[in-house]
């Protein structure tokens, strides 16, 4: 909402992901996670978006090409010109939210088809910021210029890791229009505050948190200390699907579908069974990527500034964020020192 950093403001965030693969401190396999996990989520962020757009054209019959189109350029607007612009993209916006609305759920076929096209369009702006985030994690190992060659599954990708970053960070505004422009999201007022939880704006503040903790490790090609065998993290080993201390050799996981006993080819890692933490950071690079703010304070003199008048904690409030051209990201101090040399 505002260009300015949410120091004052009280922030939640998410410190550590469970029963998920979190990728090792730094190196080769952090890479490579990093690599699979950001492209994954850019193609799983493109088909959740398609499948919105064609659920609204069941609905709505050539509302496709009538929606406000996000014009080249539209992220490098000068940030004078920013706010009138953003106000003239909610008022588009907007307009076509009530009108489709209304039309959308009048019927219980075409609210299912609403909800639907709803659900997908979350889904994909959700891919869409997880990708930026495990992409953007790379610029602290390597160049932006750099070209990327990368097996996954039965694809090879190649590409330049600032074209897909860029990509990214296209997708996150490109589907937080959609979201917010045509499905809205409240405002929340929560123990006598406003907060946002805006995934585009918060998706630009580029620092997480880090859990200073005790960490039980264990291989998941042997299931034994990862310090006591010979297994090398980042190299491919056969082995067999197996449960180590009730997780998935293979995902990780407390409950999942491979079978025990079934051969295959692993990526040699550690596998987290038992985590204390001891005291949270806030960091440039959290060592689970995907560990980041998830709602900011709104202080009274932002939402006056915003909306022209103090709002009643009642108040039913939907969020413009999404729609304003981008304001750039905020980086920690030693973080913007960093992408200087980039």
């Amino acid at each position: 909402m505002s260009d300015r950093a949410p120091a004052s403001s009280k922030i939640s965030s998410l410190i550590l992901r469970a029963d998920v693969r979190i990728p090792p401190p730094k190196g080769p396999a952090r890479q490579q996670q990093c690599c699979i996990e950001g492209v994954n989520a850019i193609e799983k962020a493109k088909r959740a978006y398609g499948r919105a757009l064609g659920e609204l054209d069941r609905l709505f019959p050539g509302v496709i090409a009538q929606l406000p189109q996000t014009p080249p350029g539209v992220n490098k607007i000068p940030r004078g010109h920013g706010r009138s612009y953003g106000k003239q993209r909610v008022e588009q916006w907007f307009s076509w939210h009530y009108r489709l609305k209304a039309a959308g759920i009048r019927t219980k076929a075409n609210a299912s088809t609403w909800r639907q096209a709803e659900q997908n369009a979350r889904e994909s702006l959700k891919h869409a910021v997880a990708a930026y985030n495990w992409l953007d994690d790379l610029i602290f190992d390597i160049p932006p210029s750099s070209e990327i060659l990368l097996d996954c599954d039965v694809k090879t990708h190649i590409f330049i890791l600032d074209d897909a970053i860029t990509e990214a960070h296209d997708l996150v505004h490109r589907t937080g229009e959609l979201v917010g422009g045509i499905f809205g999201c409240r405002l929340k007022h929560d123990k006598g505050d406003w907060k946002s939880e805006c995934q585009v704006s918060i998706s630009h503040l580029r620092f997480g948190f880090s859990p200073g903790m005790l960490v039980r490790h264990l291989c998941n090609v042997c299931g034994i200390d990862p310090g006591d065998c010979d297994h090398e993290v980042g190299e491919e080993y056969m082995s067999t699907v197996n449960r180590f201390e009730g997780h998935c050799n293979v995902c990780s996981k407390a409950e999942c579908s491979h079978i025990i006993g079934s051969a295959i080819r692993l990526v040699a890692c550690e596998i987290n069974t038992g985590i204390e933490i001891q005291e949270v950071s806030l960091v440039a690079r959290p060592r689970d990527p995907l560990a980041r703010v998830s709602s900011r304070g709104i202080d009274n003199e932002e939402l006056i500034d915003f909306f022209g008048f103090l709002p009643d904690p009642a108040a039913h409030l939907l969020c413009h964020e999404c729609m304003y051209p981008c304001a750039g990201f905020k980086y920690l101090p030693d973080h913007q020192e960093l992408r200087k040399y980039f």
